[in-house]
């Protein structure tokens, strides 16, 4: 309920981007899952060396032991459930200030929905936000259907290509 009450006051300006125009890529996805960080840390790289753009990244890790356990790396910041309110908003500062950074584009790297992905997605102030496809229209600016092969490595292709794709008139 209060995540749809944010989202019909949120106002924001949708604006393609693709990996040339893009300077800064914030992503979000799910750590819980064993090779998802490789395949996220891989993508960072790629990013930042082949197309020079700062990146942000924050991974949601659903058992609290598996968070402190997890070593630290300079690009993403770890989060869980125990980061939202009982009610489900972000109540860490780190959160808050990922959701309200204006990116060039968001990347929800994710292959199942979540209510942290969704708020996260929803409220950020991304000019882009990109993900799998979903129902909930309100997610993504850009949807990736991944029928065929339900990977996070597919779907991190699959965003790639189509971010190389798209045309961005120079105003």
């Amino acid at each position: 309920m209060i995540l749809s009450y944010k989202v019909k006051r949120h106002v924001r300006v949708v604006q393609a981007h693709n990996l040339d125009s893009a300077k800064t890529v914030g992503i979000i996805f799910d750590a819980s899952e064993q090779n998802t960080e490789k395949h996220v840390v891989d993508c960072i790289n790629t990013l930042i060396k082949k197309h020079d753009v700062t990146v942000e990244a924050i991974g949601f890790i659903s058992n609290k032991k598996k968070l402190e356990a997890i070593p630290t790396d300079e690009n993403i910041v770890y989060f869980s459930k125990h980061d939202f309110t009982w009610y489900g908003v972000p109540k860490s500062n780190f959160l808050q200030t990922f959701i309200s950074k204006k990116f060039d584009v968001l990347l929800n790297i994710s292959i199942h929905s979540s209510y942290p992905f969704e708020y996260i997605t929803q409220l950020s102030n991304a000019d882009f936000r990109v993900g799998t496809y979903t129902d909930i229209i309100k997610n993504h600016d850009l949807m990736i259907n991944i029928k065929k092969e339900k990977t996070i490595d597919y779907l991190i292709t699959q965003i790639l290509v189509y971010l190389s794709m798209i045309q961005v008139s120079k105003v």
